[in-house]
């Protein structure tokens, strides 16, 4: 059980600025059904600032 590897980051990079998520649930199952690959949400978290991104929950 991995993360997603360079090439994996690189196309999550450019999905990421063409798609919005409004929640994290969203990109959890966009990332599980392109990569095959789970993250807990504190790991998704830490891979988005990771990658230049940021997720900040919604009021």
């Amino acid at each position: 059980m991995g993360g997603l590897n360079s090439q994996q980051i690189a196309q999550l990079r450019t999905h990421l600025q063409t798609q919005f998520y409004t929640n994290a649930g969203a990109l959890y199952h966009w990332i599980q059904a392109s990569f095959g690959v789970h993250y807990h949400s504190q790991g998704l978290v830490k891979l988005l600032h990771r990658i230049g991104f940021a997720y900040r929950k919604t009021d």
